[in-house]
């Protein structure tokens, strides 16, 4: 080590000991010596004869990277203790703290002034475990490092201190300097309370302060008032960077406190209303959303209150007469950790694409596919058949799956083309000419595409055409690496259906009846046929496709769909085509517009579907009503005098009914559920463009907090990516769902397990975890769940280091909604229950966060020059004014080489003296 700083430390004055018990414990001199050439600080006491003790005292720092100055506080009461600090500038950009030891055997512990705020009460020294890892679980995950770093990238040069109070401090500062209109109270600013307040200048010219606990204790009282249950966290630790606007004020200014927009979140369902989408999970809103208490209280709230068992506003964030946070339904986020809450926009997004996954470099490898021509030579095939599980896999040399955060579990996505241009240098872009034009290709050779252009539309229709409107190219990750994806088929998403089976006979007495009977169903939709062909037919008329396989036979009863029809690649009239399913002309709008198709035919997104996993029962019978319709039956009354209500069943004890249609499950093994084929080397020769997406999960994400990967890591025996059990559960962005309640929830693998503490995430506890808590319980509770008429809606908390929100798994503003084509009626309570199948792929909700812990960072300015690059502060002879030294260089506007400036501390504020300058 090279020692270029030092520190000297005195015992005061005997008036000053016997005037501060404090200053009492500074019992001897000692020096405090340090460099850039190691990350150790070394303290020589020095005895009554002035000389240096034979063995210096060592404490190593946590990944300093070299010591650059050494600051010493002076001895004071902190929360209640007596300490003295070293504020030690190092190489790493910040500003480590020592909790000296007042004992001459020993130096003192370094402090961790990163910790997470929801682990432990505010301390002094929050003192660093000896080999501490710099990623320790307990740390505020977002950190570097233990130290104090000032915002927005720049770093604190020098520091000062001065002490406020007692026998040798400053006065405080007189209560009349402060304005008791805005609530702020003397002793939440700097210099305004007895205690230490330090002063720093950082490389961009500003000047910050340190606290030192005049913020830990203030929380209680901020919550009672204006914070009842707890929302915001704005609790600040001893050696946090003070706040520029008092976010403790009896009425604080909205821009000191950690809130987010005062609006509805967004929401985007791609798959619109039609069925049951609306009730997708959502994020919870404030109290204000639910309530019905207050003034100026609409009907239609009146309603969702009653629906949702009349809850009361509880945590006071808005109101309904503008007096309040909030006067809309902004979502209600519990902040973690005050110092980190910043203005940005988050996202909730259902299978998003994984930041940084997008390639153009991917090559597909699949070593069972194709086959022999008749001179036993081998051929490529279009698609693999996936023989052995690692059959089929995607390599790029140049990615990096697992720093991206890839996992077992989600899925590769083939990106199409539009055009020749979307494709590399000699491709083009290969594409059905039937197709709509929002479809999208593949890239092949320019070569391939001159010289067999029509044969690989064949043998490559699965991957760029579809009846549905787009083919889907999306396939399931088996196993990761770093460079490798190992692949398997995806099936057909389960989709919700909803349908109004209600069926009165004329002479039912309607006003007894339901006006609707609304039931859901979950089904696999194929608008191709009921069993999809892995490998498209080639035709060149009608006959060569194949028959329906739900045609019944002749009669009254036969399936009127017939057989597939042979759809031309050009276009034209004839073949050569492919085999397709009808659709009605202009598409659907009802049921009753596919039952030319066959019964078992549903309308769904403007195209007539088929169940691609149930058959029609044998011999086609069906009930004389739509299965689960309701009906009366003439006469016959309940116990209470009024018609009784009915429900149709299926004939068979083995049928399915959906949407009113009677079904069997289909037992021959048909592969009509698959999303897409395996990819084949003849369809995919070359490099491809690919990107990484979640799988039956949402992320979660801001703008300036990104998709979390730190719990991502390559297993040190097989390479494969996996999650690092060690790293904080708050470091994940990943959301995972099952496709009920009762598979989602559990302490199975990928299960979301019960939450151990009610009011707050801690790093190691379970992230996702499911409420517990119900509302009607704990009304002011931090976390809870809902009832929608009197049956639970199950709730999960996710937690970032940010934030912590609640997600309903079905929507409380779509439950208090009108169903689909309905007006004035009310969603069954069965409704409230979890199904994935309601979340189309792409849907998301979004809200913004405002700015709430903004750091004091006042820059200095002598008339019109600013300081540059201050280097030393030091400070001056009277109380609360300091001497900086600005190293700008030939920067400044006056071309001087630096200057010395002097400034005062007034009410949070520098105070520049204009009237001393040296330069």
């Amino acid at each position: 080590m090279f020692p270029t700083t030092l520190a000297l430390v005195q015992p005061p004055s005997q008036e000053i000991l016997d005037a501060d018990e404090v200053k009492r414990n500074l019992t001897y001199a000692t020096l405090f010596v340090g460099g850039p050439g190691s990350d150790f600080l070394f303290e020589i006491p020095i005895g009554e004869d002035g000389r240096f003790a034979e063995t210096a005292l060592t404490l190593p720092l946590e990944n300093a990277q070299g010591l650059q100055a050494i600051r010493v506080t002076p001895a004071s009461t902190v929360l209640g203790d007596a300490h003295q600090f070293l504020y030690v500038i190092a190489g790493d950009g910040s500003t480590h703290v020592v909790d000296r030891d007042f004992d001459p055997d020993a130096l003192g512990l370094e402090c961790d002034t990163q910790v997470d705020p929801t682990l432990e009460e505010p301390s002094a020294c929050s003192p660093i475990a000896p080999g501490q890892l710099d990623n320790d679980i307990n740390r505020r995950p977002f950190a570097v490092g233990p130290g104090i770093r000032a915002s927005g990238g720049a770093t604190i040069n020098d520091w000062t201190f001065r002490e406020i109070g007692g026998a040798s401090g400053d006065a405080p500062e007189p209560t009349d300097q402060f304005d008791d209109e805005s609530g702020i109270r003397p002793e939440r600013a700097p210099f305004g309370a007895d205690g230490i307040v330090g002063v720093g200048v950082t490389s961009i010219g500003t000047v910050v302060y340190s606290s030192f606990g005049q913020l830990s204790n203030t929380a209680d009282a901020f919550n009672g008032t204006v914070d009842p249950v707890g929302v915001m966290n704005i609790q600040l630790r001893p050696h946090a960077l003070w706040p520029a606007i008092d976010p403790f004020a009896a009425n604080p200014v909205r821009e000191s406190l950690p809130l987010v927009a005062d609006e509805e979140p967004g929401r985007a369902i791609p798959g619109g209303d039609d069925n049951s989408e609306t009730l997708a999970p959502s994020l919870r809103r404030i109290d204000l959303a639910y309530s019905a208490q207050g003034e100026m209280i609409s009907d239609e709230q009146v309603a969702v209150a009653v629906d949702l068992g009349s809850p009361t506003n509880a945590d006071g964030l808005g109101s309904f007469s503008g007096d309040g946070l909030y006067e809309n339904g902004a979502p209600r986020v519990a902040v973690r950790d005050f110092q980190q809450w910043g203005s940005q926009a988050w996202s909730l997004e259902w299978q998003a694409t994984i930041p940084g996954t997008t390639s153009a470099i991917g090559l597909l490898q699949c070593d069972s596919h194709g086959g022999t021509d008749d001179n036993g030579n081998e051929v490529a095939g279009g698609t693999c058949r996936n023989v052995d599980p690692d059959d089929a896999r995607l390599t790029d040399e140049g990615a990096n799956f697992c720093e991206d955060g890839v996992l077992a579990g989600d899925k590769l996505v083939l990106l199409g083309c539009s055009d020749d241009d979307t494709c590399g240098l000699g491709q083009r872009c290969l594409r059905d000419p039937t197709a709509p034009s929002t479809a999208t290709g593949i890239c092949i050779s320019e070569l391939a595409y001159n010289s067999e252009r029509e044969a690989l539309r064949d043998a490559c229709a699965p991957f760029i055409s579809d009846p549905c409107g787009a083919a889907s190219r999306e396939y399931r990750i088996t196993r990761a690496t770093d460079n490798e994806l190992w692949l398997a088929a995806l099936e057909q998403p389960m989709r919700a259906v909803v349908r109004d089976l209600a069926v009165f006979p004329e002479e039912d007495p309607l006003e007894f009846a339901p006006d609707v009977n609304l039931q859901e169903y979950e089904a696999r939709l194929s608008c191709e046929s009921p069993i999809r062909r892995l490998e498209s037919d080639a035709c060149n008329t009608d006959a060569d496709c194949l028959p329906d396989p739900y045609d019944l036979g002749g009669g009254d009863d036969a399936n009127l769909r017939g057989a597939l029809s042979c759809e031309p690649f050009d276009g034209g009239d004839e073949g050569p085509g492919r085999c397709v399913g009808r659709q009605p002309d202009d598409g659907c709008n009802d049921d009753a517009d596919c039952l030319g198709l066959g019964l078992q035919y549903l309308c769904d997104d403007s195209l007539c579907r088929a169940p691609c996993d149930l058959c029609a029962p044998p011999g086609g019978l069906q009930p004389p009503l739509p299965c689960d319709s309701q009906f009366t039956v003439d006469g016959m009354f309940d116990d209470e005098g009024n018609p009784e209500v009915f429900t149709q069943q299926c004939l068979g004890d083995d049928e399915v009914c959906m949407a009113g249609v009677c079904h069997v499950p289909c037992d021959d093994g048909n592969p009509g559920c698959l999303l897409s084929p395996l990819p084949g080397p003849r369809c995919f020769p070359e490099l491809v463009r690919y990107s990484v997406e979640l799988h039956n999960s949402f992320a979660f994400t801001g703008a300036a907090t990104t998709f979390l990967t730190d719990r991502v890591r390559a297993d040190t025996v097989t390479g494969e990516c996996i999650e690092d059990e060690q790293v904080s559960n708050l470091l994940s962005s990943r959301i995972r769902l099952g496709p009920d309640a009762a598979s989602t929830f559990g302490t199975g693998v990928w299960q979301i397990p019960d939450c151990v503490n009610a009011d707050q995430a801690s790093p190691d506890d379970p992230n996702p975890c499911r409420i517990v808590a119900e509302r009607s319980a704990a009304g002011d509770s931090l976390f809870h769940t809902f009832r929608y008429l009197n049956e639970p809606i199950p709730a999960i908390r996710y937690s970032n280091p940010v934030l912590s929100v609640v997600i309903d798994l079905t929507s409380l503003a779509g439950l208090v909604s009108d169903p689909p084509n309905t007006s004035d009626e009310d969603w069954p309570s069965s409704f409230a229950t979890f199904k994935r199948s309601r979340i189309a792929n792409g849907y998301r909700e979004e809200f913004s966060s405002a700015n709430g812990y903004i750091p004091f960072n006042e820059p200095v300015v002598v008339g019109n020059n600013p300081l540059v690059y201050p280097v030393r502060i030091i400070n001056a002879p009277e109380g609360r004014s300091n001497f900086i030294i600005d190293a700008g260089g030939r920067g400044g506007v006056a071309g001087v080489r630096g200057q010395v400036v002097r400034i005062d501390h007034g009410q949070s504020q520098v105070i520049t003296d204009q009237q001393f300058r040296v330069r």
